[in-house]
């Protein structure tokens, strides 16, 4: 037999064979509880009752319930077969009991038979906050790892400028080097050696910043890249949901160039979410990207060549696939769609207007070395969308066929 003791300190949970006590989650002995001892071997006994007239629980006490009435009515069988009167605001669970509690005007209450399904409820509750907790930690590392790369590359940037500026300036160098051969007739000959070596050092200065511009220029266009990666991210971090971190850690992995940790569910096993995908009402389909990697999946390996490719111009934001089915061109109202739900899905969603890049799939291309979703394109138009989330009429539909042959 298997007892579980619901007792206030001493809950516990008991095997027990033939009035012994097998084995007990807590054991404890006379020293430690003067009225009962727990321990393996020993016969038995019940927990004791409570000494004296127990008293209601705060909360039905505040009811204003009758005490007598009360304590006559928990020890009637009546309390074991009428539903309980069950608590909720904003659908947590707050409260559960036998009898109508007060304090609870703004909650809407039920009543509901089975005090298990609550219980799981409740444990389900505090699962799905630990969850959050463990994704929000998530969140801030990503966020404070993206904080210390942009330090970096800023500061980069800024020695870079301060080299540009000494390269912008080696004109003077050369000037005072030829100032220097021009006057060297008028010195002293003990003067001209060291005049003349003074000159060369000026020469060899000046060709030494003319040649590292090159150089500053490259490096510069691959940090302010860089620094569009790590842009591009933070914002994604900001708006990817718990399910897609995995996406998002393992973009800031590769944006890092090193190795990551193992993912933290096999891929093979991992659950895919359904696409963010709407059918208009002229027969387009347009499906959103909501992770990284899910763009780059969404543009590469779902769309087709000649689908349209939509993306907020010059901000992070989700890739957007406008496709026919027909291969026909688009009417204009399914692309001013496609465009809105690009800006909705950007950094800019808060904008009354927003500028909207789009171009033929097959005029996109991957940022060489760049993390998902990072890409380059050309031959695009653009048009003007308010953001909108939905499309009004449209209404879910089938995922798009992985890419083939146009």
């Amino acid at each position: 037999e298997l007892y579980l003791e619901l007792v206030p300190r001493f809950g516990n949970l008991v095997l027990v064979k033939r009035d012994r006590v097998v084995a007990a989650a807590k054991e404890f002995t006379p020293a430690q509880n003067e009225r009962r001892s727990v321990m393996a071997g020993q016969p038995y006994g019940l927990p004791p009752l409570a000494t004296g007239s127990p008293s209601p629980p705060r909360l039905v006490a505040e009811s204003g319930t009758d005490p007598d009435a009360f304590l006559a009515y928990a020890q009637s069988d009546e309390m074991l077969t009428v539903p309980l009167y069950v608590y909720r605001r904003g659908g947590v669970l707050l409260q559960a009991h036998v009898v109508p509690l007060s304090g609870f005007a703004d909650a809407i209450c039920t009543r509901e038979p089975s005090l298990l399904a609550i219980l799981e409820e409740l444990y389900s509750q505090g699962a799905d906050r630990g969850e959050n907790e463990r994704a929000t930690r998530r969140r801030r590392l990503a966020l404070k790892k993206l904080a210390e790369r942009e330090a970096k590359l800023r500061a980069e940037l800024a020695s870079l400028a301060a080299k540009r500026r000494r390269a912008d300036e080696r004109d003077a160098l050369r000037s005072e080097g030829e100032a220097i051969f021009a006057e060297l007739h008028e010195l002293p000959e003990v003067q001209r050696d060291d005049a003349k070596d003074r000159a060369a050092k000026l020469f060899t200065l000046y060709k030494k910043l003319g040649a590292a511009l090159p150089h500053v220029e490259r490096r510069e266009r691959q940090l302010r890249a860089a620094l569009g990666a790590v842009e591009m991210l933070q914002w994604e971090a900001q708006r990817v949901s718990p399910e897609e971190l995995d996406d998002l850690e393992a973009a800031l992995t590769q944006l890092e160039g090193r190795p990551g940790p193992a993912p933290r569910s096999a891929p093979s096993r991992r659950r895919k979410r359904a696409a963010l995908e709407f059918r208009t009402p002229s027969g387009s389909r347009i499906v959103v990207g909501r992770s990284p990697i899910e763009n780059a999946e969404l543009t590469f390996k779902v769309a087709r060549p000649n689908d349209w490719w939509f993306h907020a111009r010059g901000i992070p934001g989700a890739h957007v696939i406008l496709a026919r089915d027909d291969r026909a061109e688009p009417p204009p109202g399914d692309v001013q769609a496609a465009a809105a739900l690009a800006a909705y899905y950007s950094k800019a969603k808060a904008g009354a207007n927003v500028a909207v890049d789009y171009a033929l799939r097959k005029h996109v291309r991957k940022q060489r070395d760049g993390a998902p979703g990072l890409v380059w394109y050309t031959n695009a138009k653009t048009v003007t969308a308010e953001p909108r989330a939905t499309l009004g009429d449209a209404v879910p539909e089938v995922p798009l066929a992985p890419a083939g042959k146009n």
